[in-house]
Parts: structure tokens; sequence; C-alpha cells
């Protein structure tokens, strides 16, 4: 394993690093568009939404996330295809691809595989988004009427300073064990979404040898999962250091 001897597929008669190395770089593509999408839109409902607690933009927030928090992935993703990607056709509209990483005729160019990531990314962050937007609130409620955020406003700090200074710097640990936590799981492969869109990635290459007891193939997918969730946790465990000055290892 060590050496990169991971042995060879039963089905494709191939080793199984190359494998990996051809589906590997479409899973990061797909992980590193979602999470952004995740990233952004629970940080800033998440913050917005614990400063205007109780609020009509909380309160249909909150509704919103309890839903994307209830919608099965792979539900979401056939209503994504419905509508997005067969209804807008039908209809003479824009419309997004059914599945793929890019157009066969074009090639896989920069606009086309940004194109084919649109639903997929979306799919992929809706649930995360919805859940990881309730923690950041719930985190940042706790936070922001803790003694040290009503004395940096004593200090005549804006809000805005106060906020991104001080309230979520604190706030964002449980984040930061969130993406430690969900990031192996992401990268050893979106199984639902990637095989509903057929997105050439990791989740897909276990669906595919999964169906056809591909040993080798499990195996490799398997263990590489178990060696990112000890490098994610780790790196989780260095960015509370770097975060919170509170902690310091030695």
């Amino acid at each position: 394993m060590l050496t990169g001897n991971w042995g060879t597929s039963f089905v494709t008669h191939t080793p199984v690093i190359e494998l990996l190395q051809q589906r590997l770089p479409n899973t990061i593509i797909l992980v590193a568009s979602s999470y952004t999408i995740i990233l952004v839109v629970s940080v800033v409902a998440g913050v917005y939404t614990a400063v205007h607690q109780y609020s009509l933009v909380d309160q249909i927030v909150t509704t919103l996330a309890f839903i994307g928090i209830s919608v099965p992935s792979f539900w979401l993703g056939l209503l994504l295809l419905i509508f997005f990607a067969v209804e807008t056709r039908n209809l003479g509209l824009i419309y997004f691809p059914a599945g793929g990483m890019y157009d066969l005729t074009v090639g896989p160019t920069i606009p086309q595989i940004l194109w084919h990531l649109v639903l997929p990314s979306i799919c992929l962050a809706t649930v995360i988004t919805a859940g990881y937007i309730r923690y950041v609130r719930a985190a940042m409620l706790e936070v922001i009427n803790q003694d040290y955020i009503r004395t940096a406003r004593a200090k005549g700090l804006s809000e805005r300073v106060t906020l991104r200074r001080h309230a979520f710097k604190n706030a964002a640990i449980p984040l930061i064990t969130l993406v430690g936590l969900d990031m192996p799981r992401f990268l050893s492969g979106a199984i639902v979404v990637e095989s509903i869109f057929a997105w050439p990635g990791m989740g897909r290459l276990f669906f595919e040898h999964a169906e056809k007891t591909d040993i080798p193939v499990l195996m490799a997918i398997m263990l590489f999962t178990s060696v990112l969730v000890v490098v994610c946790n780790l790196l989780a465990d260095v960015g509370y250091a770097m975060i919170d000055p509170r902690i310091r290892y030695r």
C-alpha cells in the first residue's frame, strides 16, 4: 500500500491507483465548488439570522433550513434534473446539462466544466448548507451574549468589527469541526449525487465497482477515506489554535 501497489481491478484489469488518480481530481472539483457555496451561504445566513434573531428573515431562513435538512439528496437531484435540465429544454429556455462533466463534442474546457457543475454542486450543497446555518446561528447566539462582546462594543468598536474579529472567530470553532468531519465523506465520494448526475468521481467509481464486487477498488477507496478522516481531524485541531487564541498546543 505504501509503495502505491494497491492491486488490480477485477473488472477493468488496470491498477487501482490509476483509477483513483483518474477520478479523484473530478471529485475535488465537485467538492470545492460545493463547499464554496456551503461556507459562503451558511456563514452569511447564520450570522445575519443570529444578529437579527426572531426577525422575519430569521424565521424564513430557519424554515428553509429545516426543509433543506429534511430533503433527501436523491429526491432533490431528480427534481433539479426534471425542472432545470428537461422542462426548461422542452420550453426552449436555457437549460443545464443532465449529466456528465462536459459535452463530448466540445471537450473538457473550463466553461463546460463550470456549466456542468451547477446542478450537482447545488444538490450536494443544499442539505449540508441547511445544517451548517443552524450550527452557525446557534454558535453566534451563544457568543454575542458574552461579556467580552459587550466590552468590545463599550470600547467603541463598530458592530461589523465586533462581529468579525471577536464573535465569529469563536463561533467558527463548531463550523471547523463540521468541516473536518464532513470533508472526508465528500472527498471519498458523494455516491448519490455523482450517480444521479453521472459525474465521473470517486463516489460513482465506488458505486460502479460495488455492483460488480470489485474488492481491490472498494478496499482502496475505504482506505483512502480512513486516511482522510485522520488528516482532516488533525487539520481541524490545528485550525482551532489558529482561530481561538485560548487554545495552544505545546
